[in-house]
């Protein structure tokens, strides 16, 4: 999101800088491993994505994505489908780190000009994991490559939103999550069914 800091210049949002602000930030790069331990995930899931929001407020962006995860509220029963308006419901430190980022989002939105979109981002893949000893489960969670583009596409481009989590996963046969919710906050519709590879 910004331009790495070097001992010879600020940054351009640094006080003192001047007045300059980004129009959008991403917050994509943290542990995304689901079994990770604390000790791993504090650092970048925890700490890193506290400072991202914090520097964003700073320069002013105007909307912030975050990657959030459908682990945020994998502690639902299986068989449930989920929607972006459940409550973070987490089965592990992992999603409760993205539960985390998703607050985090929800503060900065009601407490700055940031405006905050979270993705609840399901099982993504090059290729579909059908064939690969993939669980009914992850199938039903896959976000495609070209689907994962345009749902980091429209927050971005997303008018009138003060804060917003979307499911990201892909309109699969049987998907895990509710996509209309992507469709009706950020624009975004998804075309790529993992199922038809099964």
């Amino acid at each position: 999101m910004l331009p790495a800091p070097s001992a010879s210049r600020s940054l351009p949002c640094q006080p003192g800088a001047g007045t300059w602000s980004w129009p959008t930030g991403r917050r994509f790069a943290a542990v995304s491993d689901p079994e990770a331990s604390w000790e791993a995930l504090r650092p970048a899931n925890v700490i890193g994505t506290y400072q991202v929001v914090q520097a964003a407020v700073h320069c002013r962006v105007r909307r912030l994505v975050l990657a959030s995860s459908l682990r945020a509220v994998s502690g639902y029963p299986e068989g449930v489908q989920l929607r972006a308006d459940d409550a973070p419901r987490p089965a592990s430190i992992y999603g409760t780190t993205k539960a985390w980022a998703e607050a985090l989002g929800a503060w900065v939105a009601s407490t700055s000009a940031t405006s905050v979109v979270a993705l609840r981002i399901g099982h993504f893949a090059l290729q579909s994991p059908a064939g690969t000893g993939a669980t009914a489960r992850d199938i039903a969670a896959r976000l495609s490559p070209r689907d994962c583009g345009e749902l980091l596409r429209c927050p971005v481009e997303a008018e009138g939103i003060r804060f917003a989590v979307a499911s990201g996963v892909s309109p699969n046969r049987y998907r895990a999550a509710d996509v209309s919710d992507a469709a009706n906050t950020i624009g975004c519709r998804p075309n790529e069914d993992a199922w038809t590879c099964v």
